[in-house]
């Protein structure tokens, strides 16, 4: 239990070491630690109810928002040494965000920048009783959502193989192998 605890915080230890390699142990024991955190915080807020408020900003809201930028440093280490271990790049980690403002791109050079009209045509459509405006209203929005989220979806899925995927064994470009050192 100690082991699976040293390996989970490892990430806070190399805070912004963005060189050398993370095994996928030390990935997803990051990311579980990452989500038993948010599971506190939402049972904190739950806890905390309506009354967990100061000057309008939520207690917990603030405590997240802190939270996030704190470990926001470590959780691109981590990922980028996640890459390494599998020699690729650490960029691979920006490859969604990267898609994703390329499709957007695209999409507003092929409709001719006409996303905000279709926006304003649901708002308008959205405030009548007829289904069928209605109907054609969300046709023009979903549009460029299929447009845009299915490239960054299937880049998100690619990311993912990449982190799932054992480490290059023995040394690589990015270090010597990590599992040689357990």
């Amino acid at each position: 239990m100690t082991n699976l605890m040293n390996v989970m915080f490892l990430p806070l230890r190399r805070y912004a070491e963005f060189h050398g390699r993370s095994r996928r142990r030390e990935y997803w024991l990051w990311v579980l630690f990452k989500f038993l955190l948010g599971a506190c915080l939402v049972l904190l807020a739950g806890l905390l109810g309506v009354s967990g408020h100061i000057g309008g900003v939520g207690v917990v809201a603030l405590l997240r928002m802190l939270i996030f930028f704190a470990i926001l440093v470590p959780d691109i280490a981590v990922s980028v040494r996640r890459m390494h271990d599998i020699n690729r790049s650490g960029w691979w980690i920006v490859m969604p965000v990267a898609v994703g403002a390329g499709a957007s791109a695209l999409y507003l050079l092929v409709a001719g920048g006409s996303l905000s009209a279709e926006i304003q045509t649901l708002v308008a459509v959205s405030q009548t009783n007829d289904p069928e405006l209605f109907l054609s209203g969300m046709t023009a929005l979903i549009v460029p959502m299929i447009w845009v989220s299915g490239p960054i979806l299937l880049a998100k899925i690619v990311t993912l193989v990449f982190r799932c995927t054992p480490g290059t064994h023995g040394d690589n470009r990015f270090g010597p192998d990590p599992k040689a050192f357990h």
